[in-house]
């Protein structure tokens, strides 16, 4: 079993070379840091696309860290660490 198909496990970038589920993440915008579960979008070639964000937005990347580890665990998905550097292996469509 990899890492990304643990429930509550970390999903590595190597890991979305060929995973194609739901996992949580943290990014930033304009409001402050956030988790967002992403989703395989199957369209145009495919890409990960943002599904919905958590309720929190805070300060900083740590404290949004939290709030996205308690939803991958509630909601049995695997956990991105944020910054990881997938670009470089999703095809279109996902930064963090």
């Amino acid at each position: 079993m990899s890492a990304a198909q643990a429930t509550g496990a970390t999903v590595t970038s190597d890991d979305l070379r060929t995973y194609r589920g739901k996992f949580v993440s943290v990014t930033k915008g304009m409001s402050g840091h956030f988790a967002v579960i992403y989703w395989w979008n199957p369209d145009m070639g495919g890409f990960f696309e943002p599904w919905e964000t958590g309720f929190g937005r805070y300060p900083t990347e740590d404290e949004a860290h939290v709030e996205a580890i308690a939803i991958a665990d509630m909601e049995g998905i695997p956990y991105l660490m944020p910054n990881a550097p997938v670009g470089d292996v999703a095809p279109t469509g996902f930064s963090t």
